[in-house]
């Protein structure tokens, strides 16, 4: 057995609250290329996540899950734009 699930959001618009939360982990890259995007209240942003869970028939074969997300954000005064990627998988045992 196998579940997919999916999540698109399009068109959202930074909170002050948000932008101030991306502001602080933005002070942990290193790349000069994001020196100039500060990402502020009412920048856009698009999301996506991916989740699946596969289990299997037998109990000798440990369950499967993974989740990928990735969220944009695009600057409303020059345009730039900034991704974050996050998720990971893991093996379930459920036999004991």
């Amino acid at each position: 057995k196998g579940a997919v699930s999916t999540t698109f959001l399009v068109d959202g618009v930074l909170s002050a609250e948000r932008a101030k939360a991306i502001q602080g982990r933005r002070s942990t890259l290193t790349s000069s290329e994001h020196d100039e995007f500060v990402p502020t209240e009412g920048d856009t942003y698009q999301a996506a996540a991916l989740s699946l869970v596969l289990h299997t028939k037998s109990p000798m074969v440990p369950t499967f899950r993974s989740d990928v997300r990735i969220f944009v954000v695009q600057s409303k005064e020059t345009g730039q734009s900034m991704a974050w990627f996050g998720g990971g998988a893991d093996l379930t045992p459920y036999y004991l």
